[in-house]
């Protein structure tokens, strides 16, 4: 027996779990892992386009399979999508957990209002449907306030954990679900095939379109009246083209003479002139030009190329030249036979120094203690420093800074220079060159494999690649733990006698808090009676780099074996 109150309230409670969600804020997301607005632009029109495409079929979909099964599986759509965009490393998969997103909102859109009028209506109290949709409005207007205020939350505490919490309310809403009972008052004949029921569903659709033309056309009145005696009945300030002409000229003039204003301050690392034409990086442009010309300015660059840098000669197209003949561009050092011939001891060991590279992602020197980090305080102030050198701006992600450490190279502004080279011969990286000598070679990272494409780019560079998902077995959390990453891996670095490891940490990456940061929140007692704010205390870091000091510590045990 179909018990109402029960019903309506597992609808109320499933429209709660789906609206509320830390995850409302996309765009701000995307925009803060780094995508652009054009790439964000591109997964909207994904979403849009398929929930265009899904509109009519989702609905026949109900009728035939039943409300409660739709709703269940639409659910399951959003948890899918969450799951996507939780393992999402560029734009491919952020598209596909938006087309996802959008599939579900169109198995839910009308399922539940149908299942609540059936089941009011089998009750004999479909007068109450009003009410019902009244509070449902209240229960969409109410979570999406409040997902939107959470919007900050949502960016502090990550995307990772926002939709992990999504996925964790996608539980909660199924189990809500399946407390509703099935009321489809359509009868279909019991002798009929699927195939039957989905085309008698389609027809009937059609069909309804075609009786619901004067419906159709009514939504049309708006336009029609607008076309017909718009220029009588609305005030648009301007009768005539020609008095649109001065503010047109106006406007123009305005263009160029700020775009004037720009294209000479050449001065600095990353001056107006740079960003607005050969040097785009959308946070930097939003923040000087704002977010319609940072918007026009991404649009300019994809389809037609960067602007040509300001105040550069041009120079004459050279005679082309016969293409030289390839040939391997190494060269043959032989290291050990130089370290040699010297007597400085020091001298000697340099190359032995550089034989275990270990990255500190953010990595903040006045945050390195005598008593805290003693580890990271001996190499601070007894190893090499090199302070005489020239540091070129970047702005792509975190992997532009992996590529320079590992290549020597500058990044290419708008891509991932390290991912690109893929398909490169890349014998001067540091795996390459240690593997010809008759080293072991490994790298390890303690975060998903996957992440900027690891798993491609670091076998070209010579390495026997791990991470999270193909090899290195840690207790996964975010951020990861570098030492639990070392503690996995040193039976296996030791193994041989000569080998050169590569360690890319992940600990000391952001949010820098007490409650979204397992690191900081391992060392927050070590940090407490500092007298620095939260932030800081979480993130730049004692705490952070407690993580780097203990790994060092592992570090040298694995140098006096080396």
């Amino acid at each position: 027996m179909l018990k109402i109150q029960k019903q309506i309230g597992y609808l109320y409670t499933s429209s709660v779990l789906e609206n509320l969600t830390l995850t409302g804020a996309w765009v701000a997301i995307l925009s803060s892992r780094g995508f652009s607005l054009v790439e964000i632009s591109m997964a909207e029109t994904v979403f849009h386009l398929v929930s265009l495409l899904l509109e009519l079929p989702s609905g026949i979909l109900a009728d035939v399979f039943g409300r409660k099964r739709m709703l269940i599986v639409s659910a399951m759509l959003r948890m899918t999508a969450d799951v996507a965009m939780f393992l999402s490393g560029g734009l491919s998969t952020v598209c596909i957990s938006m087309g996802l997103t959008a599939a579900s909102y169109n198995f839910a859109s009308g399922t539940g209002d149908a299942l609540a009028y059936d089941s009011l209506k089998y009750a004999g109290q479909e007068g109450r449907f009003d009410r019902y949709e009244s509070n449902q409005l209240t229960i969409y207007r109410l979570c999406g306030g409040l997902s939107t205020l959470c919007a900050g939350l949502a960016l502090t505490l990550g995307y990772k954990i926002a939709y992990a919490s999504s996925l964790v309310t996608g539980l909660m809403q199924i189990l809500a679900l399946s407390g509703l009972q099935e009321v489809q008052l359509q009868k279909f004949q019991e002798d009929s095939t699927l195939a039957q029921r989905l085309l008698l569903c389609a027809k009937e659709s059609l069909c309804f379109l075609k009786t619901g033309a004067r419906a159709l056309l009514l939504m049309l009145v708006p336009l029609a009246l607008l076309i017909w005696q718009g220029k009588q009945r609305i005030e648009w300030g301007h009768t005539r083209w020609k008095e649109l002409l001065a503010p047109l000229i106006a406007a123009l003039l305005l263009q160029m003479l700020t775009t004037a204003c720009i294209l000479p301050d050449t001065g600095g690392a990353m001056s107006a002139s740079r960003l607005y034409t050969t040097d785009f990086i959308s946070n930097l442009s939003v923040s000087r030009f704002g977010l319609l010309t940072t918007f026009r300015i991404e649009a300019r660059n994809a389809i037609f190329g960067p602007m040509p840098a300001v105040g550069g000669r041009t120079e004459p197209e050279p005679e082309p030249e016969p293409e030289p003949e390839a040939e391997p561009q190494v060269m043959d050092i032989d290291f050990a036979a130089l370290a040699g011939q010297t007597e400085n001891a020091e001298l000697a060991g340099i190359y032995r120094y550089f034989a275990r590279v270990t990255p500190c992602e953010s990595l903040w020197k006045y945050a390195i203690d005598p008593d805290l980090t003693p580890n990271l305080y001996k190499l601070w102030s007894e190893g090499f420093q090199f302070t005489e050198f020239y540091n070129p701006i970047w702005g792509v992600s975190t992997l532009d800074g992996e590529y320079v450490n590992l290549l020597g190279l500058i990044p290419v502004t708008g891509t991932w220079s390290l991912t690109e080279s893929v398909t490169n011969w890349l014998p001067f990286s540091f795996g390459n060159q240690f593997r010809a000598m008759g080293y072991t070679t490994r790298a390890y990272h303690d975060h998903t494999y996957t992440y900027y494409s690891r798993n491609k780019s670091h076998p070209n560079l010579g390495y026997d690649y791990k991470g999270v998902g193909n090899g290195l077995n840690i207790k996964v959390m975010w951020p990861e733990s570098d030492v639990d990453m070392m503690n996995a891996t040193l039976d296996t670095v030791l193994a041989d006698e000569h080998f050169m490891t590569y360690y890319l940490t992940v600990s000391g990456h952001l949010e820098y808090n007490f409650f979204g940061n397992c690191m900081a929140m391992r060392n927050e007692e070590a940090v407490a009676e500092l007298d620095l704010p939260e932030a800081a205390r979480a993130g730049s870091q004692p705490a952070m780099v407690l993580k780097d000091d203990r790994r060092l510590g592992i570090a040298q045990h694995i140098g006096t074996h080396h």
